[in-house]
C-alpha cells in the first residue's frame, strides 16, 4: 500500500476495489492517477451519475476513460474489468472484461470471460461451464479449460480451444485456430480460411465459409466442409466427411469411414482395405479407393 493510502481513512490503493453501503446512503467515488484507459462502475441497486470523463452505460452501470476499470455487483456474479491486468476469479459466478492486454483465468464458477480492443489478450475458463468471448479487433488466445464451455472468437485471427468436457468452439471471422480438446465437441468455423482440429472425444467439425482444413482424431467424428476449397482428413475412428460445395480433398485415413463430396470438382481417397462408401456428388470427381469400396457419382474411379 502507498505511504499515501490509511486504512483508516475512505481511501483505497489497489486495481480492484469493491465498495458496499446501506441502503440510501449515497457513494461518491473518485480514482486519481491513472490514465489512457477506462473505469467501468455498476451498482445492484440505484442508478450511478456519472461525473467528468465518464458516460453511461446502462440505468446502473457508467463508463471512464481511466487506466483500470473495475467493477463489483454485490453478492453473487461479478463483474470485473482490469486493463491491463492478470486476472484470477475466484469460486463464484465471475463475469470478467479487459480492453487490454490481460491475462484472465477463471475459477471454480461458471464464468463469463469476454475481451475488447485492439491487442491481444489470453482468457481462459476454469472448472466451470463457462463463457469465453472475444469482441476484438485483434486476434485473442481463448480456451475453456474443465467443464461444459463455449469458445468464441472474434474478428480477428484466434487460436481457441476447448477443455476436458462437451465444449463449443466457434471463430467468427479471420483465420481462426479451432480446437475442441477432449470430449464430444462441436467446432465451427466462420468466414476466414480456419483450421480445425477435433482431438479425442467423438466430435463434429464444420468449416462454414473460407477455404478450411479439418482434421478428425481419435472417436468417431464428423466433418463438414462449407462453401470453399476445404481439406477433410479423418482418423482413427469411423468418421463422416462432407464436402459440401467446393473442390474438396477428404481423406479418411483409418477406421470404417463414409464420404460425401458435395457439389464441387473433388478429390476423395479411402485406401485403408475396409469396406466403406463413397459418393461423389455433383461435379468432375476423383476417387482413388480399394476394391471392395461401394462408389457411386464419381467421375474417375482409380481402385488399389
Amino acid at each position: 500500500m502507498d505511504s499515501k493510502c490509511d486504512s483508516k481513512k475512505p481511501n483505497v490503493c489497489t486495481y480492484a476495489a469493491s465498495f458496499r453501503s446501506a441502503a440510501g446512503e449515497t457513494n461518491d467515488v473518485t480514482v486519481k492517477e491513472f490514465a489512457n484507459d477506462r473505469f467501468s462502475f455498476a451498482d445492484l441497486g440505484s442508478a450511478i451519475t456519472p461525473g467528468t470523463g465518464c458516460s453511461p452505460a446502462g440505468p446502473n452501470r457508467v463508463v471512464c476513460n481511466a487506466r483500470a476499470l473495475v467493477a463489483d455487483r454485490g453478492n453473487g456474479p461479478t463483474r470485473t474489468t482490469i486493463d491491463p491486468a492478470n486476472v484470477q476469479t475466484g469460486e463464484l459466478d465471475d463475469a470478467v472484461d479487459t480492453t487490454g492486454r490481460s491475462r484472465v483465468f477463471g475459477g471454480s464458477g461458471d464464468d463469463t470471460l469476454r475481451v475488447f480492443g485492439i491487442v491481444h489478450s489470453t482468457l481462459s475458463g476454469g472448472t466451470g461451464n463457462d463463457r469465453v468471448t472475444s469482441e476484438a479487433s485483434a486476434g485473442q488466445t481463448l480456451g475453456g479449460n474443465d467443464g461444459a464451455d463455449k469458445v468464441i472468437g472474434g474478428s480477428g485471427r484466434d487460436t481457441a480451444r476447448g477443455g476436458s468436457g462437451d465444449d463449443t468452439v466457434l471463430g467468427r471471422g479471420n483465420r481462426d485456430l479451432l480446437s475442441g480438446n477432449s470430449g464430444n465437441d462441436q467446432v465451427l468455423g466462420g468466414t476466414g480460411s480456419d483450421r480445425l482440429f477435433g482431438r479425442s472425444g467423438n466430435d463434429r467439425l464444420f468449416g462454414n465459409e473460407g477455404n478450411d482444413g479439418l482434421q478428425g482424431n481419435s472417436g468417431r467424428d464428423g466433418l463438414a466442409g462449407g462453401s470453399g476449397a476445404d481439406r477433410l482428413t479423418g482418423s482413427t475412428g469411423g468418421d463422416r466427411l462432407f464436402g459440401n460445395s467446393g473442390s474438396d480433398r477428404l481423406r479418411g485415413n483409418s477406421g470404417r469411414d463414409r464420404y460425401r463430396a458435395g457439389s464441387g470438382d473433388d478429390f476423395i481417397r479411402s485406401v485403408d482395405n475396409l469396406a466403406e462408401r463413397v459418393n461423389g456428388g455433383a461435379g468432375t470427381d476423383v476417387a482413388v479407393v480399394d476394391r471392395i469400396d461401394n462408389v457411386v457419382r464419381c467421375s474417375f474411379v482409380v481402385r488399389r
